[in-house]
């Protein structure tokens, strides 16, 4: 489950970054301390 959710940020990322390379390095930041908390729950949840 994990490295498929890895993939789909990476994929996602990468995305973004073509689209808008400045922004991309914040929005990443953040979406990666979220995902990372949200990981963590989800972990704890199964």
């Amino acid at each position: 489950m994990k490295s498929w959710f890895y993939s789909w940020i990476r994929v996602q990322a990468a995305v973004f970054y073509r689209l808008n390379p400045e922004l991309a390095y914040f929005t990443f930041k953040i979406d990666l301390t979220c995902s990372i908390s949200c990981i963590d729950a989800f972990s704890a949840g199964t």
